[in-house]
């Protein structure tokens, strides 16, 4: 725990607690009372949303609240240079006494932006939508300074506001040259149809709106503009009260090449207000990656599918064919959002009775209007778009009277609770900063059967970098105190499968802490495992206490059943040199019928603790239908073709050669990567792949239903 660290206190802990004075100092950052989860689902179009989907206009105080929840939880995740930068950073804004609320959530967003690097990768877009959201919710950023927007929360001293201005600290609200000419140029490149200006005569309307999921108190209306040249559409939805237009979305489609992009009247990252009939160049939105961050939200969060539309059935928007296009939606925004990777697997594999009914009847191509990959990577998606269609308007012939429906009502709930299949990145997919400080970081992948340690299906690495490392002595325990080394493990432990990656280089050089990629599948999804409920996964080990054990061979065979093998844990100096043209090796993988655990390593100068962990998973009655077995890569090569890449699930089976070197001061790791090629097949490459310090892996890959 970091005790005396002064820190700003920001007004007012959650309900139940005596309120802080904002001119005041915290002690400890642990003792902030913040809520034990965050209080913001998602938003999108300025709206905000709570846990359960319902749109929200929080208060000062409540925007206060949520903005030290994701302070605090920052905090916990930064290295020790970034917490001495925080702390910096607050003593500084502590030299203004008697803040105004205003003062004090503008400051909290301030930050928040600062420091947003510390969170996940996957998470980072949507925070920066959440802080951008609720900073507009009472304070304005113009092109000139600052407004605020509701009196009750008090002003912002022009002293105060060019304190921030000066530190760097509103940076991330620059005003930039909204939708970029450069994203037309790209959309256009794509084959999409580009947008006319708002206001020309080419936008059309298709009528007004019966059912809106966001902003339902306030009037939406569709135009559109059809395009033959490239063949597509564009839709508007301007979103009005009297005379002026709050809310203007635009998304345009091109079908033949299926590929989307997004506009939206934001500047400076906030919306803006427009008075209807008033022309606005289209220059005048902001589009593709100038949205990061902004009010708006993540659109490709809510925005997924087979199009980038949210249809209801009869509703103006629904132009059947016009808005299908010819392969999975492809849409171009900010590399850091949600890709649309899908379609999900969730209703595969999921038998029906008589009497009940398929979601998959309407929602299966053709027609053409697949369910996007759910998952915890897809919040507004999940709470937000998929309840409100299962109450309101689904099925079409009876909405909200969906009972025989709830086999798949149900598959698509649970596959919102899981994580992604694109996986969660830990430490970076392939490469990440150097510490000299302890980074040690873990948390869920996903849960198991209810039974006990996850049969469900099984996690694995899709990419993978080092570096491996131990220098102190087999018998301190992974990540104690005294412990020096760095590793990465996937693990079941109480119902769930875990991840944990850790590295503590103190007193030595500064070390990257090693991660990667991590993903889970579902038995249910995979080929012709006859029943998904009767399956397996079992754990097994490899462990060298010094290093002189220079070959070891496991068997981490489950009698009678054939299995598909994943290499989980890297603790230690699981390889760490490729030496007279012989590597050091850790594989796990099937031979005449058993499946070996096996290590390999040339001789050691000195003292090389090592441990690998595995696990052999499996069905009753089932042999892993694989579409590619212990591929070799030392370069790149190919898993699976482009015309099998949506249906194969492929990961790391075993490593070979220096996975504790690194280049350029430690900023180089090793790594190795599954990934789609150019040409849409699926690929394994490594690096270095060439000197003394090369690198090697091997991968599987199993064929989904």
């Amino acid at each position: 725990m970091n005790k005396l660290l002064a820190i700003l206190l920001l007004a007012l802990s959650i309900a139940g607690c005596e309120k802080e004075k904002s001119q005041g100092i915290s002690e400890d950052i642990s003792a902030w009372r913040v809520a034990e989860s965050d209080p913001i689902a998602t938003v999108g179009h300025g709206a905000i949303f709570n846990r359960e989907g319902e749109e929200i206009n929080p208060s000062p105080e409540a925007v206060i609240d949520a903005q030290r929840f994701y302070l605090k939880k920052l905090y916990g995740l930064m290295d020790e240079r970034r917490r001495g930068e925080f702390i910096a950073a607050q003593r500084g804004l502590n030299e203004f006494k008697s803040r105004s609320q205003s003062e004090d959530i503008l400051a909290n967003a301030a930050l928040i932006a600062r420091f947003i690097d510390a969170a996940e990768q996957r998470e980072a877009p949507f925070l920066a939508s959440k802080n951008a959201a609720l900073l507009a919710r009472f304070v304005r950023i113009t092109d000139d300074g600052v407004e605020t927007k509701d009196p009750p929360s008090g002003g912002i001293r022009k002293e105060f506001f060019d304190y921030l201005r000066r530190q760097n600290l509103l940076t991330f609200y620059a005003a930039t040259n909204a939708g970029g000419a450069s994203y037309l140029e790209e959309c256009r490149k794509s084959g999409v149809p580009l947008p006319s200006d708002w206001g020309s005569p080419n936008w059309q309307s298709r009528g007004k709106l019966n059912m809106k999921f966001i902003s339902s108190g306030i009037e939406a209306e569709l135009f559109a503009i059809e395009s033959e040249s490239p063949r597509g559409v564009c839709f508007a939805l301007p979103r009005s009260a009297g005379d002026t237009i709050s809310l203007l979305g635009i998304i345009c489609l091109g079908v033949d090449t299926s590929k989307s992009c997004y506009w939206d009247n934001q500047r400076n990252k906030q919306q803006y207000d427009i008075p209807k009939n008033t022309p606005v160049s289209i220059s005048g939105f902001a589009g593709g990656a100038d949205l990061q961050g902004g009010t708006g939200g993540v659109c490709t969060d809510c925005h997924a599918g087979e199009n980038p539309y949210i249809v209801h059935p009869a509703e103006p928007m629904d132009l059947g064919s016009k808005i299908i296009p010819k392969t999975w939606l492809e849409p171009l925004v900010h590399p850091s959002w949600p890709q649309n990777p899908g379609p999900t697997n969730a209703l595969q594999g999921i038998t029906l009775t008589s009497g009940e009914s398929s979601c998959s009847s309407c929602h299966d191509r053709p027609p053409g209007r697949r369910f996007p990959e759910v998952s915890t990577a897809t919040p507004g998606y999940c709470s937000i778009i998929l309840p409100k269609a299962i109450k309101f308007t689904m099925p079409p012939s009876n909405p909200g009277n969906n009972a025989s429906y709830a086999k798949h009502k149900d598959a698509l709930t649970a596959a919102c609770a899981q994580p992604p299949s694109g996986g969660i990145v830990i430490n970076g997919a392939t490469q990440t900063e150097p510490t000299s400080s302890r980074s040690d970081t873990g948390g869920d992948l996903s849960a198991c059967a209810p039974s006990g340690d996850c049969p469900l299906g099984f996690c694995y690495w899709r990419t993978l970098h080092g570096p491996f490392w131990q220098t102190t002595k087999s018998e301190i325990p992974i990540g104690d105190a005294n412990y020096r080394g760095g590793f990465a493990r996937i693990y079941a432990d109480g119902g769930k499968w875990k991840w944990r990656a850790f590295v503590d280089p103190t007193g030595g050089p500064a070390t990257a802490p090693p991660g990667g990629t991590a993903e889970c599948v579902n038995y249910n999804q995979i080929a012709s495992v006859p029943d998904p409920k009767n399956c397996y996964a079992n754990m097994f080990t490899v462990f060298d206490p010094d290093g002189s054990r220079l070959a070891q061979n496991i068997d981490a065979t489950v009698t009678g059943a054939a299995s598909a093998n994943v290499l989980s844990g890297f603790i230690g100096n699981v390889a760490i040199a490729n030496a007279d043209k012989r590597p050091d090796k850790l594989h796990v993988f099937e031979t005449a019928g058993k499946i070996a655990l096996l290590q390999e390593h040339a001789p050691p100068s000195g003292l090389r603790p090592m441990t690998g962990e595995s696990w052999t998973n499996g069905c009753a009655a089932w042999s892993p239908p694989f579409a590619a077995t212990e591929v070799l890569s030392t370069s790149d090569v190919q898993l699976a073709p482009s015309d099998q890449a949506n249906d194969v699930r492929c990961y790391i089976t075993g490593i070979t050669g220096a996975w504790a070197s690194t280049r350029d001061g430690g900023k180089a790791q090793p790594f190795a990567e599954i990934y789609k090629g150019p040409n849409k097949d699926i690929r394994l490459r490594v690096s270095p792949a060439g000197e003394n310090d090369r690198v090697g892996a091997y991968a599987s890959c199993v064929r989904l239903k």
